[in-house]
């Protein structure tokens, strides 16, 4: 993995070695100055990256490729008759014990994204983030194709004792609970802990994230941070944007194997219809993760990607279904699979509760309710795609304002989304006035636990 990327040569840094508890709370800074400067060059930094995606990044790959397996387990089985079965399963006899068990499912799985894009931003400078974002987001793409495959497995067995889809519950249920304890033990709380680094690899690990201008762990609970969250408009406009991509994606997540079996397909072949939709899905997530890396626009990129889900809904919404119609409604089907891709931009900027509500079997076999909301949301976010760059803009301006007033250079380099190369190259053209910049640990704002609204070295990519 670390081949796609160029490492970048360290800023020289003048390190403090003053007391830890007098620097700072990140715990970052705090490594840095017990354990003063090091030096290290491109292929130094290159090795410790290496090693990073071998150890870090395949842990990430499983956490999200099983919690997303037993999230879409009700999906897989949609069509082995739970719907009219579910006042009879055991442990649950009735369905309001399964809404009570899909709920606490929902509230657990809940975390994972979250974890999964704190741990990125912990070990990854931000010009790699949006690719390992969107490698490990795009195991929704391939518990597509495994989940599809296993539970057409599964779905052969016949036993007088449980029902089909309760033996694909099981499964996937054990195998994520196995693959847990795997990753209890296995995954490095920071860099600073990480047993499998020496520690000049930890420190290099460390090092190369100062550019971020985002810290790496300080563990301590901020009210202000917590308050100052709540008021920024960024936060209400990425709740937005994810709660509406979570609607449409929920309710097409859960109702899709319905939706294919409704275009003229039997049970199995509709599971097997669904192998292509995972593989655009993880086609679209990563190629799309480049294009943004490559462009630097994620914004664009975002509003670029939400035209294809929504050409595809037209088409399930307008194209009849007489049974000469299947390979159209398959085309639509598979463009509504790109929405995936929008997801992994907006993590790295920064419903499925409503989304299956949306949807109901009486409203079979067009499902027209369903996915007319789905329509109107890619739309809204293909439109917040475009608008939202536009405040970003708004407060790297800000910021550069701010960095006049005490003394700084208004407009600055953000190494962290820089190659090596492309620092050389502005350096070189801006010769002598452009040298390498010299920061203490005190003076780094990106290691003084502030946020990124009082941080004005902070630099917001749209």
């Amino acid at each position: 993995m670390a081949e796609d990327i160029d490492a970048i040569a360290p800023t020289n840094r003048a390190f403090n070695t003053a007391s830890p508890e007098k620097v700072l709370e990140d715990k970052a800074a705090k490594f840095i100055a017990e354990h003063g400067e090091i030096a290290f060059n491109y292929e130094d930094e290159r090795a410790v990256l290496k090693r990073v995606d071998m150890r870090i990044l395949p842990l990430l790959l499983g956490a999200y490729f099983f919690q997303q397996l037993d999230k879409s387990s009700l999906s897989y089985v949609s069509i082995f008759g739970i719907i009219e079965d579910a006042n009879l399963t055991s442990p649950c006899t009735e369905f309001k014990s399964l809404i009570a068990l899909r709920f606490l499912l929902g509230a657990f799985e809940s975390l994972i994204a979250p974890s999964c894009i704190a741990i990125t931003q912990m070990w990854w400078r931000r010009s790699e983030q949006t690719l390992r974002t969107s490698y490990w987001n795009a195991m929704n793409g391939v518990t597509q194709i495994v989940g599809s495959l296993v539970t057409y497995g599964l779905g052969h067995i016949m036993s007088n004792k449980i029902y089909r889809y309760q033996v694909i519950f099981i499964f996937c249920g054990v195998t994520t609970f196995l693959y847990g304890i795997t990753f209890l033990i296995l995954m490095p709380d920071s860099p600073m802990e990480a047993k499998y680094l020496s520690e000049r690899e930890q420190l290099i690990a460390v090092e190369r994230l100062r550019a971020n201008q985002m810290g790496v762990a300080s563990r301590k609970w901020r009210w202000d941070h917590a308050l100052e969250t709540v008021l920024d408009l960024k936060t209400w406009l990425w709740f937005l944007i994810m709660t509406s991509i979570s609607i449409a994606s929920g309710g097409i997540g859960t109702f899709g194997n319905l939706i294919v079996k409704d275009f003229g397909f039997t049970n199995f072949n509709a599971i097997l219809f669904n192998l292509p939709f995972g593989v655009i899905q993880f086609g679209s997530i990563v190629g799309s993760a480049a294009l943004a890396t490559k462009l630097r626009r994620k914004g664009l990129v975002t509003a670029f990607i939400s035209l294809l889900p929504i050409i595809g809904t037209i088409l399930l919404l307008t194209v009849p279904r007489n049974g000469r119609t299947k390979g159209v409604l398959l085309f639509g089907y598979y463009l509504v699979s790109c929405l995936g891709a929008i997801t992994p931009m907006i993590f790295t900027w920064q419903g499925n509760i409503i989304g299956p509500q949306l949807f109901n079997i009486k409203d079979a076999p067009l499902y027209r309710p369903g996915l007319i909301s789905a329509l109107v949301q890619f739309a809204f976010v293909g439109t917040l795609g475009l608008l939202i760059p536009l405040y970003l803009m708004f407060l790297n301006k800000k910021h550069g304002k701010k960095r006049v007033q005490l003394g700084k250079r208004a407009e600055i380099v953000d190494e962290s989304m820089l190659k090596k190369k492309e620092i050389q190259q502005a350096q070189d053209s801006d010769g002598a006035d452009q040298k390498e910049q010299v920061i203490s640990i005190e003076n780094d704002n990106g290691l003084q636990d502030r946020s990124d609204l009082k941080n004005e070295d902070f630099i917001y990519v749209y």
